[in-house]
Parts: structure tokens; C-alpha cells; sequence
């Protein structure tokens, strides 16, 4: 599995600085996510995320997608002046619990008057922030726990083809396109809280086998995320035709990829 940088990165320095302080940032190569109120408030008045639903749901979903899935670091604005009181504890105790660490780039000698925004959007801003990122290290810990291998398709039916790691112990599974995207964003990622609508295998072998044996896989095409995979797909394959010869098959099949 792909491993991300856990960590938070916090600035006190709004969009008006970025051509300053983003070419110097000390990247190693990273992509960013880069959250701050001004440019945010350009794309949308953010100030009414606690009444306005479609309004956190268009700022997460923009969040999500480049944090969870593209495995980008975020880089959030936080008025960094004001490391006291109960917001700074419980962002760090949030991170703490998570396991993420927290890398601070703070203005030396620089009051929060200086940051130009009105001090109750500053405090609306960091319940944001904290909204973000506790919603993000929730669906980063679900994510992780899954990976895609493979997707079988047949017309409008997709077979996701997936491994998930549940206390250090890999297993392995598969579901149609609506069990898998009904059982992933919502329900507790274990065998034992899935275990009456998935089958979970020890090996990716096992699983393939199994499935195998519940549809015609003569009628799907196979594209496979994990390449390192395909050799077992093939090995089952001809196993269980009781056949070595395999090539026309894979010809057919390997072409669609």
C-alpha cells in the first residue's frame, strides 16, 4: 500500500504572501493542499459553513479529493499568535490521537492584529479548519484500510477486486459497484461489521477462486491497478479451466486493459 506523510502544516500567512512564502517552503517534492480564508473566500462566502450545508460539502468535497485521494499534505492558515486556549488544545490533541504530526511555520514577533481579518472570522476560520481536518484523518484511516486491485466490468455491473488491512492482518475481498460504495464511506471497515454481506480471504488466490466459481469471468474485462497481481489472476484462471493454454484468453482480455 501507497504511504502517505501524516502530518498538518500550519502558516500565519494568508494568500496575499503566497508568491513570498510558497516558493521557499521546504517541500521534498510534495503536493499541497493549500487552505487559507482569502482565496477561499473568492470561490465561495465560506463564512456560512455551520448553516449552510451545500456550502461544507463544496468545500470538503474539494479537500477530500485532493487530500484523501491524490494523498496531498494540507496547508492551513491558523493565527498562529494565538497558540493558547481550547481551539489550539484540541487541534493538537486531535492530531496527537491520530497519529499526525503537527509542523508550525510561524511569523516571528507578529501580534494577530496583523493579520487583517476581523477577529470573529478568525475564530469562525479555525472551527473550519477544525471541521477539515477532523472529518479528513477520519476518512484517511477509512481509505488507507482499503486498496483497490482490480475492477472486473460487464456491461453496467463493475466487481471491485480489493484488499484491506484490519489490525496489521491483510485479507482480501470483492463487491459489486453497489455494495462496495454502500459498505465503504459509511460502516466501521472490519470483517466483523461487513462479514454478513462480504467474504474475506487470506490470499488473493483464495478470493479470485471464490469469485471465480460466482459468475462467468469469460464475460468481464479485468484492469488491474496492482500489476503485480496479474500472474495470480492468470494462475487461477487456469486452474480452474483444467488448461495451460491460456494465451487466446489472455488476449482478448489483456487488449481491453
Amino acid at each position: 500500500m501507497n504511504l502517505r506523510k501524516k502530518k498538518i502544516i500550519l502558516v500565519d500567512k494568508v494568500s496575499k504572501d503566497r508568491p513570498v512564502w510558497v516558493d521557499d517552503f521546504p517541500n521534498d517534492g510534495e503536493e499541497f493542499c493549500l487552505m487559507d480564508p482569502l482565496e477561499l473566500f473568492t470561490q465561495l462566502d465560506w463564512t456560512q459553513f455551520e448553516d449552510d450545508a451545500q456550502t461544507i460539502n463544496q468545500i470538503y468535497s474539494h479537500v477530500f479529493e485532493e487530500v484523501v485521494i491524490h494523498r496531498k499534505t494540507v496547508i492551513c492558515f491558523w493565527p498562529l499568535s494565538e497558540q493558547m486556549g481550547n481551539e489550539w488544545f484540541e487541534l493538537k490533541t486531535l492530531l496527537s490521537k491520530n497519529n499526525f504530526d503537527l509542523e508550525v511555520y510561524k511569523q516571528p514577533l507578529f501580534e494577530s492584529s496583523g493579520y487583517e481579518l476581523d477577529y470573529e472570522i478568525l475564530r469562525s476560520w479555525k472551527r473550519l479548519v477544525y471541521f477539515l481536518i477532523d472529518s479528513l484523518l477520519e476518512d484517511i484511516q477509512l481509505n488507507d484500510q482499503f486498496e483497490e486491485l482490480a475492477t472486473l466490468t460487464n456491461g453496467n455491473e463493475t466487481i471491485f477486486l480489493f484488499r484491506m488491512e484490519n489490525n496489521g492482518v491483510i485479507q482480501y475481498s470483492f463487491a459489486s459497484n453497489l455494495e462496495y460504495f454502500d459498505l465503504i464511506p459509511h460502516q466501521d471497515l472490519k470483517p466483523s461489521a461487513t462479514e454478513d454481506k462480504l467474504s474475506f480471504f487470506d490470499s488473493f488466490d483464495e478470493m479470485w477462486a471464490s469469485l471465480f466459481h460466482r459468475i462467468d469471468a469469460s464475460g468481464y474485462r479485468i484492469t488491474f491497478n496492482d500489476r503485480n497481481l496479474e500472474k495470480s489472476y492468470y494462475h487461477v484462471f487456469a486452474n480452474e479451466l483444467k488448461t495451460e493454454n491460456i494465451i487466446q484468453h489472455w488476449l482478448t482480455t489483456y487488449s481491453l486493459n
